[in-house]
């Protein structure tokens, strides 16, 4: 959520807006339609659109292969997605699904990324190995300093005031380096220790 954003989100035990500012649902439960906000710019400055979300939600069977469906089941089902109008996007599924909404919120697979994220044919571009191109608060600039990778605010991000200018994230393969790293203050947090 700090890169990429979705067109809705979970909060409070309830889904609301997120890149779209409405969305519809049709009488059979199988087509979607979302309203996105205008002037949201990804981190490279690219305005997002409804064929920037088509093209993503176009992409993900190929990009995740045989882990489509490891992170909800809507990516599976969907059949068609139609860039309506410049900011109107409808996906239809394959059947109806009740936690459709719910999946919407995943930013894994269905954050939104930039155009710039994806080769002609779908696959994803070079690019997205060197730079977070999301339309969230902050993103990542290729900036790496041995095992510590920095992300900035995203300068086209104006949706809410950001407590941190940055942050930093470090790598620590050994679990008990990790624990002297958090006492020593050396770090905040540990995310995806093993026992």
């Amino acid at each position: 959520g700090n890169f990429y954003e979705t067109l809705i989100n979970y909060e409070d035990g309830k889904i609301v807006p997120g890149l779209a500012e409405s969305w519809s649902i049709s009488e059979d439960n199988r087509t979607y339609t979302f309203h996105l906000y205008k002037n949201i710019r990804f981190s490279d400055g690219e305005e997002l659109t409804a064929e920037t979300v088509k093209k993503n939600f176009d992409t993900i069977a190929k990009n995740l292969g045989a882990y489509n469906g490891f992170f909800g089941l809507t990516s599976t089902l969907i059949q068609e997605v139609t860039a309506i109008d410049r900011f109107t996007v409808s996906v239809r599924l394959s059947s109806p699904y009740y936690g459709a909404l719910t999946d919407f919120t995943l930013p894994l697979p269905l954050g939104i990324m930039s155009s710039k994220a994806f080769n002609d044919d779908g696959s994803l571009s070079e690019a997205v190995k060197t730079a977070t191109l999301g339309t969230g608060p902050y993103m990542y600039n290729g900036i790496k300093s041995n095992d510590t990778y920095t992300f900035v605010k995203n300068p086209y991000y104006d949706r809410k005031s950001l407590e941190f200018d940055s942050f930093a994230i470090k790598i620590i393969p050994d679990n008990d380096a990790k624990l002297l790293a958090l006492r020593s203050g050396e770090i905040d947090m540990i995310i995806g220790a093993r026992n």
